[in-house]
């Protein structure tokens, strides 16, 4: 029986997007995610789109290249033209024009990261405080919007909700520790600090020129993201503001096995995570590969740098991308849980350890959409253990610890001096 699901990934030839298919295409988990038959409609700006023979085996795969979406009128007759019924959305758009859209129409719809049209974002930078933006967003779909059949998850973040669903099963995890009720647990809550340490090096770097960004995402919104005006961190349900650059803030925080020496960056879960506990103060603090810090110095001051994604595709990867998060309690002690990802493990999907990271939650949010979700839904609200089911079949199993007295996080008053000049 032929599958009635279409199903359109816009930013098919990004990083997430290519990691997005190749897990699709090698990984059994596939079709209790997307089922196979099903007509999945590739779609990018790029005029190649290069797909492998595994995943048009599973799929009806077709393309649509050379695609510029610059306003909701492009997307509403995308969707209608190719009788689209879902949207798994990777690249630069605008949410909230994308949500009324999808929401009209009847299609289900997940994005990987809030976000805004990038000409407006192009103007407002590095004055656009992204926290705030985060919040302004998330509050006009959700909040405000109307009530919807349709069903829609909003993603956060770098990692988009697999650190946020790590949060639900370290409050129960530590509740059951203390031998409490996990609501007890939650109101004694202190901090959710979410945490990562990218180790990535390569033996090539010295080929590299001054304006030349090397990392392991996006590296134009990652060079975006560090030379914000400020950054922030959330307290009391508001955004509380550092005048300072993310890259110049740094602080000590437990991540996995290690205190880390990271930079404060303004990424949204901070935001979505501060919404759904407004007592806690919550914030991201990300350790930067040695390779990205060397380079700041160089680029800082550019208004233009020369964007390096870091893919095994052209460079010989070494290291590991460790991302979870620190649940901090007054009474009952702290709790740290995540994934560890070594770029050799990625490497079996042309990817690196970073990007199969977030196609991994890419992909859980999808499987959770396609089953009859019906509302409008931010990552934090989904049912957990079914989301990191999937994120641990492609990442492996969570590594979990809780933290000595010793690796207690002292709060967002204690920076370290450690300015990348």
């Amino acid at each position: 029986m032929e599958s009635l699901l279409k199903v359109m990934l816009l930013g098919s030839s990004g990083g997430i997007g290519r990691a997005f298919m190749n897990i699709l295409a090698q990984n059994d988990i596939s079709n209790s995610v997307i089922p196979h038959g099903t007509k999945l409609v590739l779609v990018d700006r790029c005029k190649d789109i290069v797909v492998s023979d595994q995943l048009k085996k599973k799929y009806a795969v077709s393309f649509i290249s050379d695609v510029n979406i610059s306003s909701h009128s492009d997307l509403e007759k995308l969707l209608i033209q190719h009788q689209i019924n879902v949207l798994i959305e990777v690249a630069d758009i605008e949410t909230i024009e994308f949500v009324r859209v999808c929401t009209s129409l009847g299609v289900l719809y997940l994005n990987s990261g809030y976000g805004v049209w990038p000409d407006v974002y192009a103007r407002e930078h590095p004055r656009c405080l992204m926290l705030v933006r985060a919040l302004e967003i998330r509050n006009a779909i959700i909040n405000r919007g109307a009530k919807s059949s349709t069903g829609v998850i909003l993603g956060s973040g770098m990692n988009p909700g697999i650190v946020n669903a790590l949060v639900e099963r370290g409050i129960q995890r530590l509740a059951n520790l203390n031998f409490i009720d996990k609501n007890e647990l939650a109101a004694d809550l202190k901090y959710i600090i979410f945490t990562e340490e990218d180790t990535t090096a390569i033996p090539t770097e010295s080929k590299f020129n001054d304006s030349d960004f090397p990392i392991t995402w996006n590296p134009q919104h990652a060079f975006a993201e560090f030379t914000e005006q400020s950054t922030g961190y959330v307290s009391q349900g508001r955004v509380q503001w550092i005048n300072s650059r993310p890259l110049d803030c740094k602080f000590d925080v437990v991540c996995n096995d290690k205190v880390i020496n990271g930079i404060l960056v303004p990424h949204e879960e901070a935001v979505t995570i501060g919404e759904k506990y407004p007592n806690v103060t919550s914030g991201f603090i990300y350790s930067i590969p040695d390779i990205t810090a060397r380079h700041l110095p160089k680029v800082r001051n550019l208004k233009l740098i020369n964007p390096v994604l870091l893919v095994p595709k052209n460079f010989e990867l070494d290291g590991y991308d460790t991302v979870g998060v620190l649940l901090q309690t007054t009474r009952y002690g702290a709790y740290w849980l995540g994934y560890r990802n070594y770029h050799h493990e990625a490497a079996h999907y042309d990817t690196n350890a970073t990007l199969m990271q977030v196609a991994a939650g890419v992909l859980a949010g999808t499987g959770i959409l396609l089953r009859q979700f019906s509302r409008i839904s931010v990552v934090e609200d989904l049912d957990h253990q079914v989301y990191l089911d999937t994120v641990c079949h492609i990442l492996g199993p969570i590594v979990e610890r809780q933290i000595m007295t010793d690796q207690l996080f002292h709060g967002f008053e204690h920076q370290r001096v450690g300015i990348i000049r």
